[in-house]
């Protein structure tokens, strides 16, 4: 996918001259839609949960600034502009590789009220609303998350961003990605931006990879839940015993499985 667009008018950044992290629509080519299509989109859905346009500048038609939940978000690469900025994904659930080449993407950012907060869980939330109602639009591909390099085929994230709204529990795979590394175990990637810290899960020796995996969204799910692990050894949220240790400067948390005592 390669890089396109250009930064406009209504986009904020963090201070360091970055954009803010956020969602990306992925759009086959010539399928990304302007603002007509949103605005008219909007109107369908109207509800609890339904989405408004709070600001179309006419200089920038390529920009909008949507509300949902009380929160504004800024969509950004809408035809007759050039796509958005984003970032190439590398990790993909439900989709392959091969189905991203030459997509065209649009971006959703906080707005610049939430630049402070755009970490917390409920703006996240929010975020995946609104991109899960956009997710209706024709031609989109998959829809990626930024801080992890992820992309997701659009009925995988609407799954996804439905059951953290229903049942409370993080969508670990897709909003983090997790995978082996050379000395099995099983890292995460982007879950920093949430914890300030990636994973580390070290198994037992034996262990099933699938019982490996479900282990590590366990635990993913607990500290995005604000569940600090101290160093030392704690108890797992399945009652397992664990052994917490901050590494490289905190900024991994390799957490080992013991035996039962």
């Amino acid at each position: 996918m390669d890089r396109g667009g250009e930064s406009i008018a209504g986009s904020s950044d963090d201070g360091s001259g970055r954009l803010p992290a956020g969602l990306s629509l992925l759009f086959a080519p010539g399928t990304r839609p302007d603002a007509e299509a949103i605005a008219a989109l909007a109107q369908a859905t109207a509800g609890p949960i339904g989405f408004s346009v709070t600001h179309r500048p006419a200089d920038h038609p390529d920009w909008m600034e949507l509300l949902i939940l009380g929160l504004t978000f800024d969509l950004q690469g809408l035809l007759p502009g050039s796509p958005a900025v984003t970032e190439r994904p590398v990790a993909t659930y439900k989709i392959e590789q091969t189905e991203l080449h030459e997509v065209e993407a649009l971006t959703l950012r906080p707005g610049p009220h939430l630049t402070a907060g755009r970490a917390l869980l409920p703006v996240i939330r929010a975020m995946g609303l609104l991109a899960s109602a956009l997710s209706q639009l024709p031609g989109l591909v998959a829809v990626g998350w930024e801080p992890a390099r992820t992309a997701m085929r659009p009925d995988y994230f609407r799954d996804a961003i439905t059951n953290w709204t229903e049942t409370g529990a993080f969508p670990a795979i897709g909003l983090t990605a997790l995978g082996p590394d050379p000395h099995g175990n099983f890292r995460t990637y982007g879950l920093a931006y949430f914890v300030g810290y990636e994973l580390c899960y070290c198994p037992l020796a034996g262990e099933a990879r699938t019982e490996t995996a479900m282990a590590a969204v366990r635990l993913i799910n607990d500290l995005v839940g604000s569940e600090r692990y101290p160093e030392g050894q704690v108890t797992g949220p399945g009652g397992e015993p664990l052994l917490c240790k901050y590494e490289a400067n905190r900024t991994v948390l390799r957490i080992s499985r013991l035996p039962a005592a």
